[in-house]
């Protein structure tokens, strides 16, 4: 397990990528940084760009989510502002997919796994550059595992009442035509999705292999609780 990764997705893919070497599988990785995951790679390539983080990334983000929160009145008058980022983001799109497609196509994976990139977009251009290059290649009949932790309408960023921003993200979490299945973590997930698309999803819970020693970066544990105000003794559950 690396210590330097905090987050709960980037943890659980660690684990997944840790298990698929562990039953045979060569790993290939592509991702907006490698927060260590290159040591279970073959090979890892790092676009910044496809980071969430990512000046431009963020910048369109903002400004769709910023009309996401407006009444009815008021994004009907931005109307024109609507369809301009969407313009941009079908540009951004386009510039983020030839890399991305000639990975996928030079490594010829069997598996291709989305760790939430479908479910909670936080770089909308990437989430559908890969929407449309997993449904081009559909003839490789390469098997796509959207593993979801996090859905767009459980984050108050995300929840919108138009109509025009959750025909986007629906169309990312189900746009994959061919050899799309879709796991959850919980239990509300998926009677969630059952019954707002009809879909099934199977339920995989987050996974923590006991037989194995934590390591834990003990100067970074520090900063967290002195960051929180945890006293000296106290015993706090991670």
């Amino acid at each position: 397990m690396n210590p330097t990764v905090l987050d709960g997705v980037s943890l659980e893919a660690e684990v997944w990528m840790e298990l698929f070497k562990e039953s045979g599988a060569k790993i290939f990785a592509y991702s907006g940084e490698t927060v260590g995951i290159d040591r279970l790679t073959e090979r890892c390539h790092t676009d910044e760009s496809c980071h969430f983080t990512s000046v431009w990334i963020n910048r369109v983000q903002e400004r769709l989510f910023a009309l996401a929160k407006m009444d009815l009145d008021e994004f009907s008058r931005n109307k024109e502002e609507l369809e301009n980022i969407i313009k941009t983001i079908h540009e951004m799109k386009r510039e983020l997919k030839p890399d991305l497609k000639n990975f996928i196509e030079e490594v010829k994976p069997d598996i291709v796994v989305l760790e939430n990139l479908l479910s909670l977009p936080m770089n909308i251009p990437l989430s559908l550059a890969v929407v449309e290059i997993m449904n081009e290649l559909s003839d490789k009949n390469i098997l796509t595992i959207s593993h979801n932790h996090d859905f767009w309408w459980e984050r108050e960023r995300f929840l919108t009442e138009h109509k025009p921003i959750i025909e986007i993200l629906d169309h990312i979490l189900f746009g994959i035509k061919k050899n799309l299945y879709t796991v959850v973590i919980n239990t509300n997930q998926q009677k969630k999705i059952l019954k707002e698309y009809q879909k099934s999803v199977r339920v995989i819970p987050n996974i923590r292999d006991f037989g194995k020693r934590l390591i834990v970066d003990v100067v970074q544990l520090s900063r967290f609780r002195r960051h929180w105000g945890h006293q000296a003794g106290w015993l706090v559950d991670y």
